[in-house]
């Protein structure tokens, strides 16, 4: 908050717009959660750890039982706050499908 002052003595403008300034550029995260079901090997989790390096705001969640169950994947995205999620499903122990979908009631792929 100090710094705000210093900011807004220094360039001769109101304190209360520097904080309305801060806190729109800080509203547009877009949080990814990273779910797994289970049978998911050892090469699928290095593979999510990966895409979990890369993606900046990203949450891990345990591994989930939901095939046929997929409104849990929203009711746990919006606990976590999370905008999008990555549903890994694991099919047979070698096949690897990827959902993305929009958390609340958006499209998915």
């Amino acid at each position: 908050m100090a710094t705000l002052y210093k900011t807004a003595q220094s360039e001769f403008m109101d304190v209360e717009d520097l904080i309305d300034e801060k806190e729109r550029k800080s509203n547009i995260k877009q949080r990814v959660l990273l779910v797994a079901s289970r049978g998911v090997t050892y090469r699928h989790r290095h593979l999510m750890n990966d895409l979990e390096a890369l993606l900046p705001h990203s949450k891990k969640e345990a591994k989930i039982e939901a095939k046929k169950e997929m409104e849990l994947l929203n009711e746990l995205a919006e606990i976590q706050g999370c905008n999008n999620v990555f549903y890994f499903e694991a099919r047979k122990h070698t096949d690897l499908y990827l959902w993305i979908a929009r958390a609340p009631s958006g499209p998915s792929v």
